[in-house]
């Protein structure tokens, strides 16, 4: 199933006025698609979700299941959930505490009036899926929070709908728990081939479980891509700074030009900007830049030099085989991904930024 959203709006009327929840959002997602929505608290995913799944009416736009309009206020058109086999999962597990698992599985198909037989081998075959087979007779209060989930996941797949709608469904679960589930809802979703849209406000969960991202910032969005491209080519500094763990660094810099070759200004340092970044360069010059760069494109130097930013270490943040350094230097705060294990606080130090891995954001780009 391919779910379009066609220049979608959807408005709330509330006692301070007007609340645009989401604005002007087209996105097409493919059939068999994993797609994350990914954004701040408030930005508008849980109501895109909602739009798709019928529960509310958009008030402008188009949506579209394959090539059948299910939602158009222009055209007076909308279908009701019933009427578009999606299947939801939420952050609450909203089990049934007084019926066991097989019953709250099967709840979906018994509204449907499904025969037993076909009700008792739906079951099996979504628990079995799903690892919790053995545990069809338990009622939720006796089940972890992870086994939960996968219960509530089991009664969504059992429709075997068109398309998954899964709203933050793993927030609830601790660290580890997390991880192991976020990998198997990837495998079971490659295996199923159901266009999915998940909805999460954690990076890691976005870029490590969606073929394809969209990042939503107060009801728009800002860019759409493949995990890759949007870790890579972020468009925006809000993009820049949001993908990415440690965020990435954002420097001011000044453009300049002298004997036909670009440089970047910035503290007490300067660079040469190589040849295929120039012509963005050029495009900036007058302008306040924002150079980007991750925290694993920064080095460290024993020695000042004209292209080397010098600071101080300011906390030390130990990951393991890694350590995330906290510098200040006279025209901002880097943060540098290092394996050097004998710094120290207040410590001096000469930071390299990576030419090639160097981005500008012009100030039409600078979003908070």
């Amino acid at each position: 199933m391919r779910l379009t959203f066609q220049h979608v709006s959807k408005r709330f009327m509330t006692m301070r006025g007007a609340v645009d929840a989401v604005h002007d959002v087209s996105l097409e997602i493919k059939d068999g698609e994993f797609f994350a929505i990914l954004g701040p608290s408030g930005c508008g995913k849980s109501t895109l979700l909602n739009l798709a799944a019928g529960l509310e009416k958009p008030t402008a736009g188009e949506i579209r299941f394959d090539d059948r309009v299910v939602a158009s206020p222009e055209r007076r058109i909308f279908l009701p959930p019933r009427n578009r086999n999606v299947a939801m999962v939420f952050q609450s597990y909203a089990l049934y505490p007084h019926l066991n698992v097989f019953d709250n599985i099967a709840f979906p198909l018994r509204i449907a009036r499904e025969k037993d037989a076909h009700i008792k081998m739906a079951v099996k075959r979504a628990a079995e899926m799903l690892g919790i087979e053995n545990l069809l007779e338990r009622k939720p209060a006796e089940l972890s929070g992870g086994q939960r989930q996968r219960v509530s996941i089991a009664r969504a797949l059992v429709r075997r709908p068109e398309v998954f709608l899964l709203d933050e469904p793993l927030s609830n679960l601790d660290a580890q728990l997390r991880t192991g589930t976020r990998a198997e809802l990837k495998c079971l979703q490659r295996e199923l081939k159901i266009t999915t849209l998940y909805i999460t406000h954690d990076q890691t969960e976005a870029m490590t479980l969606g073929d394809r991202i969209a990042l939503l910032k107060d009801g728009s969005l800002v860019q759409a891509g493949t995990p890759e491209e949007m870790y890579e080519q972020p468009k925006t500094t809000f993009a820049a700074t949001f993908i990415g763990s440690p965020p990435m660094n954002l420097v001011p810099a000044k453009v300049k030009e002298k004997d036909g070759r670009i440089t970047l200004a910035f503290g007490d340092a300067t660079m040469v900007l190589p040849r295929e970044k120039t012509e963005q360069a050029k495009q900036l010059k007058k302008q306040q830049v924002l150079l980007g760069i991750r925290p694993e494109h920064v080095t460290l130097r024993s020695e000042a030099s004209g292209q080397t930013l010098s600071g101080t270490v300011t906390a030390i943040e130990p990951l393991g085989r890694e350590a995330l350094l906290h510098i200040s230097t006279e025209c901002c705060h880097i943060l540098v991904l290092t394996t050097e294990k004998d710094l120290k606080t207040d410590e001096r130090v000469f930071v390299c930024f990576d030419p090639n891995r160097v981005h500008l954001f012009g100030p039409e780009q600078q979003t908070k």
